[in-house]
């Protein structure tokens, strides 16, 4: 699809930025509360969708990226800190 518009430029930030969104992704469902509750939301914006509530599948779309983005989130504060923790201290010599 990115090589038919034509726009090389375009083609590039538009698949670094789906690199980006799949990584996020990734992240988010590492969580084993996330997938569970990430087909209900999607569940809900089909519902949505369906019956042609514009607004309600608004809501659900931006509920479902805000609780991707904190399971996200908290699996790489997660990560940083176990690589925290699993570095040697670092002591300044006088």
């Amino acid at each position: 699809m990115f090589a038919g518009a034509g726009n090389s430029w375009v083609q590039e930030i538009l698949g670094g930025l789906m690199s980006r969104v799949s990584l996020l992704r990734c992240a988010s469902l590492i969580r084993t509360d996330r997938l569970p509750r990430s087909i209900d939301e999607i569940s809900t914006l089909l519902t949505c969708i369906q019956s042609r509530d514009a607004e309600g599948a608004r809501e659900v779309s931006e509920n479902y990226v805000k609780n991707a983005e904190v399971a996200a989130l908290a699996i790489f504060e997660k990560q940083i800190e176990d690589l925290k923790q699993a570095s040697p201290t670092k002591r300044k010599i006088a």
